[in-house]
């Protein structure tokens, strides 16, 4: 059985490590080659237990936070209910290399599913959906990219391993009646393509090193009178002693702060490395209604 032999949990996401949360509701001119921007829906929050903050909503609007619960929840149980093969060439950042042309075949077969070959500012190409994408960026710097593709209705060995027919073919009987999901076990389901980008600023910035007390920092000001002057060097030697001694202290915080940060970044880099291992050679299938959970505009969420 598929889920035998494949670890079911695709993003493996811990949903309190979950900062930010974007959607990009555009669509795809053909014709053109080119991204219709939409609307887009920033979320963020800067803990586990602060609430989540939508950018640029009205004093007199509130987030439905449910919402935004049921989302990440959604996020967190999505499961792979089916695996694809990705065409030659196509690389884990969704571009293809370039020395690879992708054929007409494998292009059909993309747009088939919801997917188009989009040119990029580098003269590349760009993998693109036409339902827009949904990222997801944790407090580690671990950024996943949620590209959908279109709504499908199949049989269990259809959704798991996909038709044993050619892509030729499928393309062809498209133009035939689709059976309805309940018919003999058919379920709906839909196209995922998974990217893994590593944010260093998620982390936070790079630790400040302290300053050096300065000569003119522990020079006594005005001249004491020469009754004075023992006390006064007595404690301008006492101020020197306390700020070297607090500036040596705010050093070795420092240092520990910095190899915590760089522990923090090794730590992330390492994890986005593996994500983009898992997800290199294949996209995915998951049910309809994950998709329905994660697809929310921001009438849905206001």
């Amino acid at each position: 059985k598929f889920g035998d032999w494949i670890e079911p949990d695709l993003l493996m996401i811990e949903p309190a490590s979950l900062r930010k949360l974007e959607i990009h509701d555009h669509s795809v001119d053909v014709l053109n080659g080119r991204i219709l921007a939409g609307s887009d829906v920033i979320l963020t929050r800067t803990s586990d237990t602060d609430p989540w903050k939508m950018a640029g909503i009205a004093p007199e609007e509130e987030l439905k936070t449910s919402e935004v619960s049921s989302m990440v929840t959604a996020l967190d149980g999505l499961k792979i209910i089916g695996v694809r093969p990705k065409p030659e060439g196509l690389r884990g950042d969704l571009r293809m290399t370039g020395d690879v042309t992708p054929s007409r075949s494998t292009q059909r077969e993309l747009n088939s599913r919801g997917y188009y070959l989009v040119p990029s500012e580098d003269r590349g190409l760009e993998l693109y959906s036409n339902e827009g994408e949904l990222s997801a960026l944790t407090a580690n710097g671990v950024k996943y990219v949620l590209r959908f593709g279109d709504l499908f209705t199949g049989d269990e060995f259809d959704i798991e391993v996909g038709s044993a027919q050619t892509e030729e073919e499928e393309v062809e009987e498209t133009e035939e009646p689709t059976k309805p999901a309940d018919e003999s076990g058919s379920k709906k389901s839909r196209y995922l393509f998974v990217s893994v980008q590593f944010d260093p600023d998620a982390v936070g910035a790079i630790p400040t090193k302290p300053v050096p007390p300065t000569e003119s920092e522990t020079e006594a000001s005005p001249e004491p009178a020469e009754d004075d002057a023992a006390e006064a060097e007595t404690e301008t030697e006492e101020k020197t002693d306390d700020k070297q001694a607090a500036y040596e202290a705010a050093l070795k915080q420092y240092e520990r702060d910095l190899e915590e940060h760089k522990t923090k970044l090794e730590e992330a880099r390492k994890l986005v490395d593996q994500l983009n291992d898992r997800f290199a050679d294949w996209y995915y299938v998951i049910d309809a209604a994950s998709f329905d959970r994660l697809n929310k505009g921001r009438a849905d969420l206001v």
